[in-house]
Parts: structure tokens; sequence; C-alpha cells
């Protein structure tokens, strides 16, 4: 993989001593090589910057965030600099802390102990299949779930406990994969006009069509599926007649 490619706003970064480092914020291409700027972790609007021939490994073990792993402890990252905004530019922050809290298996097992409890009280995300994971400080959320908000409101009861500091969110919403198929059902023009409903749930898309659709119309419907990603299949159904 390019360099260029390799990296990207929103990857992770973690030293070699299993401290999170923080999340990269922008990738610099000067002459000398390409630096990342990276979001402290535990450190808001706190900068650190590392050289991207330090990163020794690279996976992506949740969703498409890529997370690097570097060759060097944090204490090495921080001694280089640690860095504010002021005006759109990094500067030297005269107050910059310590070196962010130790990482440990046991921190993140119990973040995960807590962050399952309180998403099985939520209203909106009770009763739904969400799989919770955390690494290195960062809550992994994955599997469906009925609406928008219900994804919202489990990365935000994620955010809330101790010893996470970033939360990512690969949670399919049926909310959002019927607004995927109703959009991908407007473009066959021969086909959306036999269309009657439309709905999703826990991923299985469901169309209604007119009593009498042509079959062929009925066959490119149900292959809409093939280019939601998300969408495990769908079935169509023709109404009956009175339903017309």
């Amino acid at each position: 993989m390019d360099v260029t490619e390799r990296f990207k706003p929103g990857d992770i970064l973690i030293a070699n001593d299993a401290h999170p480092v923080g999340i990269i914020e922008h990738v610099l291409h000067p002459t000398s090589g390409t630096l990342l700027v990276v979001e402290r972790a535990w450190a808001q609007r706190q900068y650190v910057v590392a050289n991207a021939t330090t990163v020794a490994s690279t996976e992506q073990p949740f969703g498409t965030t890529s997370w690097h792993t570097l060759s060097v402890g944090l204490d090495t990252v921080i001694s280089r600099g640690v860095y504010r905004r002021v005006m759109g530019r990094l500067v030297p922050d005269p107050h910059r802390g310590e070196i962010s809290r130790p990482h440990s298996p046991e921190n993140d097992m119990a973040a995960a102990d807590a962050i399952r409890p309180l998403l099985a009280v939520q209203p909106l995300t009770c009763a739904q299949p969400i799989t919770c994971t955390v690494r290195h400080g960062v809550a992994c959320l994955g599997g469906r779930i009925s609406t928008d908000a219900g994804s919202l409101e489990a990365a935000h009861v994620a955010r809330s406990v101790n010893d996470v500091w970033h939360v990512l969110v690969t949670i399919v919403s049926d909310e959002a994969l019927v607004s995927h198929l109703r959009r991908a059902i407007r473009t066959d023009t021969e086909s959306v006009m036999h269309v009657l409903t439309v709905s999703v749930r826990n991923g299985k898309g469901l169309v209604e069509v007119k009593s009498g659709t042509p079959s062929d119309a009925v066959s490119r419907l149900a292959d809409v599926a093939s280019e939601i990603e998300g969408l495990v299949s769908i079935d169509v159904h023709v109404a009956s007649a009175d339903r017309d």
C-alpha cells in the first residue's frame, strides 16, 4: 500500500508499550517524509506529531478504521513535542501534562462490562443486537439497530464510561437501510412505479409491489440487495388486487 493511502484522518495510533497515542487528525507530506498530526488520547485539543517511519504495523480489527502501532513508546513521542492550536497553527503547549493513563486489558474489560448493561436499559438501544468490545480504550460498537437515533444514543452511552476515550461505530440501522433502499429503487424507473411500500427489519428488506407487477420488475427489485452494504436480503411481496 502506498504511504499516501496507508494513513488517513480518523485512524488510531498505538505506542509499542500499548499506550494509546490518539487519533490522526492530519497527514502531512513534507519533503522530509510523511508526518502524522495526532490528537492525544485523553487530552482533547492537545497534539503530538509522529513520523510515519516509526509505524511498525497496521491492522483493521474493526470496520474500515486502521490501527497503527508504533515502534516507539508514548514517552518517546511526547518527548518530541506536545502542541496546541492557536489560530489554526500548532504551537508548543506549555501545559502538556503527563503521559496518559497506562493501558491494560483489565481496563478494557471493565469498560465493556459497564457499557453493555447501560445499553440494555436505554429506550432506543434495549433489546437491540448491539455488540460492544473495548480495545486500548476505544469502544467498538457493532451490530444492528432500528433507528439512527439509537445508534447515536449507543455512542453517547459508550463515551460516558470511564476508561473510554474514543468510540467507533459500525452499527447498521434499519432506518438508514430504508433510505438507501428507496434511493436504489428510484433509480430503476421501470420498477419504481410498481412499488407500494418499503421497509427493513433486522437488516432484511421487504418491498411490497402492486398486483400484476411484471416478473422482470420483481426480479430487478430483488437484486437491489447486493448493491446496499448491510442489507441482508430483500423479499418482494406482490399485493393482492384488493390492496391496489
